[in-house]
């Protein structure tokens, strides 16, 4: 080897603004990158404690958000120039606002997330058991068992639980409307303060209104959709058994109610286009002599002439045309009291076909009366100074709107996804109405089988189920937490009526002390308890099988630059320097 290459060869030092990457480790006194320079790694004990702690760490800050009497976080996030500040207790709202930066914690967050997207509620449940059953296990390791062991008896437990649930659970003695009505009860309370009742009486409506058989079929689709006006109270809220649209009246002289409404769709426009065609094609009138634009004029009006006639024949009372109507045809459709409806984005025009039943037409010449569409009443109303058209009574019943009022965006917004939970809370107590007792007795009934079942356990498996036992009793401590009582007598109790044989007896939270839940019929659906306790094994079960955390983070810009200079002086670079010289 040359001198030249020798020098190239050896290790430069690092300039004052570059650094060298913390290599791996050192082998004959040689750094040896065996992972990505710059990058971190934890092997065996230490990453399975890190996870934990993780896990451990992301449960406190979520613990207070679980039942009725859950807090409030404080967000204040700053997008652009602007410092926004948001109060919510959603556990979904709160994760879009701040990024979690530990992978575990991103995987717990995304199976409770995963869990109440999938029945509309169990959140923070999943997160909590999830999290507590990791806690419990930690302390297993620390004894020295093995994590295959841990993996094998939170197989057991799980498998347990699962048919301990399905004999702890019981249908009421109501009709399945009547028990999504009492689950739906069950789940608003607390949140939203002081109006609870009222938004849960416009979803018992929506829900009576819908009827079982569509939220049984998961193939059918509802279109509820909600509309909010920003002004007056949660309480002004109501429910439209069809469409509210924001439009404004399109002439002084046109009816502003009508009964018995019979829709003529119309899809395009009822005018002679004034833009262009599109991007790449216009088009424009010239007229060599006067009198052309008076036959042309006469020929355009004998033209909306025959649109308004082809609509009067067929009995139309209530015109929807999707696009533009020509100044002309609104006239005329005022001196006919027809009510005119324009100007609706596609995705609203296609919903509002649906509701109303009507089929819609391009050339009005195709209308026939059993094209038309029906709703009971048609009318317009000035809410917060805003015009709003309802159509009420149509001819699908599936289709609702919920028009929600409030103080601010931010209330309203919370409302309408507090209301998409519960939609999805309906339809999975629809296709399956058991329910076990909530406020944290059938946690507790199940700590307590579980511990007789590890009784029955010859092997360490045995630490593993009563681990898992224990971890389940961190549901009914949080809420007897948030009540104000002290957890640790509450608990003690609990667990003295459950083994008496009390299954009911739990967190009271309408009266908040312990008590038996059965007399105030405080439920919990058993389809989300299923998917609470299936996602909260599964992720325990996948983290529990981690020994090796690898960070493969991003050099620093020192390290950066000193990378990129080792390159440039290497020994094959410098040869093709040398090569490019010579040519």
């Amino acid at each position: 080897m040359s001198s030249d290459d020798r020098n190239a060869h050896e290790r430069p030092s690092p300039l004052l603004h570059e650094a060298i990457p913390r290599p791996s480790e050192y082998i004959h006194g040689q750094p040896v990158y065996i992972i990505r320079k710059g990058s971190t790694e934890s092997i065996g004990k230490p990453a399975l404690k890190e996870n934990i702690a993780a896990a451990k760490a992301l449960a406190s800050m979520f613990k207070s958000l679980l039942g009725p009497n859950r807090m409030q976080k404080l967000l204040i996030v700053q997008e652009g120039r602007s410092e926004l500040i948001f109060q919510t207790s959603d556990m979904r709202t709160i994760l879009k606002k701040i990024k979690l930066e530990h992978p575990i914690a991103q995987f717990l967050a995304g199976a409770a997330i995963a869990a109440s997207t999938e029945t509309g509620s169990g959140a923070v449940s999943t997160l909590l058991l999830a999290s507590q059953i990791l806690v419990e296990c930690e302390s297993l390791i620390d004894k020295g068992l093995h994590q295959n062991d841990i993996v094998d008896g939170l197989t057991l437990a799980y498998k347990f639980v699962q048919n301990a649930l399905d004999e702890l659970s019981f249908r009421l003695n109501y009709s399945t409307i009547e028990t999504i009505n009492k689950c739906i009860n069950c789940e608003i309370r607390g949140k939203v303060p002081y109006h609870d009742e009222h938004i849960a009486s416009l979803l018992n409506k929506v829900i009576n209104t819908i009827g079982l058989e569509p939220l049984k079929n998961p193939d059918t689709e509802l279109h509820i959709d909600v509309k909010k006006i920003v002004g007056g109270g949660i309480n002004d809220s109501f429910v439209v058994n069809g469409i509210a649209l924001f439009r404004e009246p399109f002439h002084p002289r046109m009816p502003r109610r009508v009964v018995g409404a019979k829709i003529a769709v119309i899809k395009g426009e009822l005018r002679i286009p004034n833009k262009k065609i599109s991007r790449y094609q216009d088009y424009s009138f010239e007229f060599d002599d006067p009198n052309y634009w008076t036959n042309f004029e006469e020929k355009r009006r004998e033209f909306l002439d025959l649109i308004s006639r082809s609509i009067f024949e067929v009995g139309a009372n209530v015109v929807a045309v999707e696009k533009g109507v020509d100044e002309l045809l609104i006239e005329k459709f005022a001196d006919q009291n027809i009510m005119l409806i324009m100007r609706f984005p596609p995705p609203e025009f296609d919903r509002f076909v649906k509701i109303v039943g009507a089929v819609p037409v391009v050339n009005t010449d195709q209308l026939e009366p059993s094209y038309l569409g029906y709703a009971e009443i048609v009318e317009y109303e000035k809410i917060n100074n805003e015009y709003w058209v309802f159509f009420k009574g149509c001819k699908n019943l599936h289709n609702i709107d919920i028009v929600l009022r409030g103080a601010n965006k931010y209330i309203i917004d919370d409302v309408e996804r507090i209301i998409n939970n519960v939609i999805r809370l309906a339809r999975s107590v629809a296709r399956d109405d058991r329910v076990v007792w909530g406020g944290g007795a059938i946690e507790e009934e199940i700590s307590l089988l579980l511990q007789k079942y590890a009784e029955e356990i010859p092997d360490k498996k045995q630490l593993v189920i009563e681990a898992v036992a224990r971890a389940f009793e961190i549901i009914p401590y949080v809420l007897i937490e948030s009540i104000g009582m002290d957890p640790i007598d509450g608990l003690s109790r609990l667990r003295s009526e459950h083994v008496s044989g009390n299954k009911s007896f739990g967190v009271d939270v309408i009266n908040a002390s312990l008590g038996d839940v059965s007399k105030h019929h405080i439920l919990d659906p058993l389809p989300v308890k299923k998917q609470i306790i299936n996602s909260a094994f599964e992720a325990a079960y996948t983290i529990m099988r981690i020994d090796h955390l690898v960070r493969c983070r991003q050099l620093s810009e020192p390290e950066k630059y000193y990378v990129e200079r080792v390159k440039k002086t290497s020994i094959e670079e410098l040869k093709k320097k040398k090569e490019d010289i010579v040519r």
